[in-house]
């Protein structure tokens, strides 16, 4: 055994600004793009009949994620056109539908609780 300092990995170290822990946000792909996790995208057409959409209202989503709780801003968007009327809602980065957990959290959820095999139920 080597004797003296040991190199520590400063990969994971975290940077503390006035008290508070600063942490990069990962990146993830959405239409060949790169986006920072939690990124709200809001959509553009309504994906019944093509039309505009307009802003209906504004709410918080509260996600819970490995990195912290965030809490995104987000709308809810309706068709312009008449006859569909469809509502719709801002996709966030890394969040799979209207969950409140981030897919990394669930990941790393499932390998704890089940020795990185996710339950029969869940591929139902």
């Amino acid at each position: 055994m080597a004797k003296g300092n040991i190199c520590k990995n400063k990969s994971i170290a975290k940077e503390v600004v006035d008290g508070k822990i600063i942490q990069d946000i990962p990146e993830a792909e959405h239409n060949g793009e790169m986006f920072p996790l939690f990124t709200v995208i809001p959509p553009i057409h309504c994906s019944v009949c093509g039309s505009k959409l307009r802003p209906n209202e504004n709410y918080d989503r509260t996600i819970i994620s490995s990195h912290s709780i965030k809490v995104c801003p987000t709308t809810y968007w309706i068709c312009t056109n008449e006859m569909c009327k469809k509502h719709h809602t801002d996709k966030i980065i890394g969040v799979s539908g209207t969950a409140n957990y981030s897919d990394e959290f669930i990941k790393k959820v499932n390998c704890i609780r089940y020795g990185s095999q996710s339950p029969s139920f869940m591929h139902q």
